[in-house]
């Protein structure tokens, strides 16, 4: 079984502090686990005030946009990417669970 984990971008500072919508990038995909980690996540940011919006990118563009500061970060990635993106936080807590 394989841990579904949000990452986030340490370079997007600017959305917490600006109160914009924070944009998370995922796949363009019709899987029930993706539908899963965006209501999981909708609900726990409208929790703490926060809006999302979801930019469905390729999965490549996704990763570099949120280690770049482009979005807030990636809706889920399998654990040990936070190692080849510097710039990204692996949040320990997973928002689904998936079989590879």
């Amino acid at each position: 079984m394989t841990l579904l984990l949000p990452l986030l971008s340490l370079s997007t500072v600017q959305y917490v502090w600006a109160k914009n919508p924070i944009h998370i990038s995922t796949f363009q995909t019709d899987d029930v686990l993706t539908e899963i980690a965006k209501e999981v996540m909708t609900i726990a940011y409208n929790k703490l005030g926060e809006k999302v919006i979801y930019e469905y990118l390729p999965a490549e563009r996704g990763i570099i946009s949120a280690n770049d500061g482009v979005v807030f970060g990636e809706l889920y990635r399998i654990e040990g990417l936070e190692n080849r993106y510097s710039n990204l936080i692996r949040i320990p807590v997973p928002v689904c669970y998936g079989t590879l």
